[in-house]
């Protein structure tokens, strides 16, 4: 990993557990995550925002099934090596790509345009996205 780009060492910022920005950066990657889009869904129906709803579980399926294809044919070790014993441990050992970043960004372009492309719910969502983009590295 240290012929890759990091962001970290670059800012010459290390990552101890304890520190705020390590606890900030575990606390945005939240915002990737299955349950945190499951919940949004359930409460966009809750508020009769079906379409919504319904345009975002469809993208969560359509890059459940694309990330999984990619990483049939590209297998990439995460940085803290899991071990697997079956194909499906496989495809959710590797890292690449990440499906928490792949959601988050997804998640923020259907936000945004369901906000018709507004300045607030660019700087919102685009922030968003790239945080928890930054939080997966």
């Amino acid at each position: 990993m240290d012929s890759y780009f990091n962001f970290f060492n670059i800012l010459e910022i290390k990552m101890d557990k304890n520190k705020p920005l390590t606890i900030a950066f575990r606390d945005f990657t939240t915002f990737g995550g299955i349950i945190f889009y499951a919940l949004f869904c359930i409460g966009l129906l809750l508020i009769s925002q079906y379409s919504l709803a319904l345009n975002l579980a469809l993208g969560l399926l359509a890059i459940f099934v694309i990330i999984v294809v990619i990483r049939i044919f590209y297998h990439r070790d995460r940085p803290q090596k899991q071990d697997y014993h079956n194909f499906a441990e496989k495809i959710d050992a590797s890292s690449f790509p990440s499906m928490h970043t792949t959601r988050a960004i997804f998640f923020s372009l259907i936000l945004i345009t369901f906000f018709e492309y507004s300045w607030l719910a660019i700087m919102f969502f685009g922030a968003l996205a790239i945080l928890v983009s930054v939080s997966r590295i």
